[in-house]
Parts: C-alpha cells; sequence; structure tokens
C-alpha cells in the first residue's frame, strides 16, 4: 500500500472561502480529512469536463490563512521494477501554487529516481521547518520542488536501500564505596 500524506496551506489574499476544491488522484482512495472548522467533506467521481476531486465544506466562512490535511492510500506493485504512478493532489482555482513533493521509501521497498519532469530536485530542507519536525526520524529519500499546478510524476518500485543506523545514548553510572 502506498500511503499519502498531504498538508495545503491556503493563502487567501482576496476574499473569503467557505469551500475547498481538491484535485484527487483516480487510483487513490482519501480515507481521512483535518482542518479546523470542517463541516463535511464528499468525493466526486471525474466527468467530461472536472477531474475526480474533493470537496471540502467548512462550517464558516475562512479569510487570511487556513491548512488543510489529507491522508489518501492505493495500492501499490510489490515487485521490484513495477511501474508506480506517485498520487499527485493539487487545490482546484488556486491563483498561484507551488509545493513539495517528498518520496519516504519503506522498510522492505521503495521508491526508484523518479521521473519529474516540470520538476526541480530538492532536498528535505525544502519542506517547511514544521513539517521536518513531525517527520520522527524517517528519512526523505527524494524530493521535488514545483512551481505552478504539477506535473505528473512516474518512479518504480525498488528493493529499500539500507538505512545507517544511528542511535543517541545517554550513560549515568553511580558507584559506592562502602567498608564494612
Amino acid at each position: 500500500v502506498l500511503r499519502s500524506k498531504v498538508e495545503i496551506r491556503y493563502e487567501i489574499i482576496r476574499g473569503t472561502l467557505k469551500e475547498l476544491p481538491i484535485q484527487l488522484p483516480d487510483q487513490a482512495v482519501l480515507y481521512k480529512v483535518s482542518g479546523e472548522g470542517i463541516e463535511d467533506w464528499r468525493t466526486f467521481a471525474a466527468t467530461d469536463t472536472e477531474p475526480r476531486q474533493a470537496r471540502i465544506f467548512l462550517g464558516n466562512e475562512r479569510e487570511g490563512t487556513y491548512r488543510l490535511e489529507l491522508e489518501l492510500e492505493q495500492v501499490a506493485p510489490q515487485t521490484v521494477g513495477q511501474p508506480l504512478d506517485i498520487p499527485i493532489v493539487r487545490p482546484l482555482g488556486a491563483a498561484r501554487e507551488m509545493g513539495v513533493v517528498a518520496l519516504f521509501d519503506g522498510d522492505k521497498v521503495g521508491f526508484a529516481d523518479a521521473l519529474t519532469a516540470g520538476y526541480v530536485k530538492s532536498g528535505e530542507d525544502a519542506l517547511p521547518i514544521d513539517v521536518r519536525q513531525k517527520l520522527a526520524g524517517d528519512i526523505v529519500s527524494q524530493a521535488f520542488k514545483h512551481i505552478g499546478a504539477p506535473a505528473a510524476m512516474k518512479s518504480q518500485v525498488a528493493a529499500a536501500k539500507t538505512r545507517e543506523t544511528r542511535f543517541d545514548a545517554a550513560i549515568e553510572s553511580l558507584y559506592t564505596f562502602q567498608q564494612n
């Protein structure tokens, strides 16, 4: 299973928002939506004129900034060398878009070098600092930045890379010498 966690940060420049349309990849299942004041959310199949999408309905109109988190999953092949479409999510109707796609290898399988036309290769430092702090020791194997609508991204299933084991240790030793 390929799991995706997507954070969308809205900067509402003019006006207010009460409904947030999000383009979803066809193969992924949206199973969790988190954000302040969410009243309801629904997914809609693609039509002749619209892509597959989720619509998040907020209880109150929002202005300023707003943060939304989505969690998705999709069935992924387990055989090394099998092609893999990276699920790309994007807000619909945004005046400007920019973002980072970060790939994390699992314990048994990982990502081969991604095919990324329209992206700029970057590192973990491209992620916002508060996102990096939530990684809890996970290591970004590949990261890519985009400006404008994100393009499709493809990879292949690869064998998991050997991870260097690191740990911290604190030793406290107390010795008492007693004469009997």
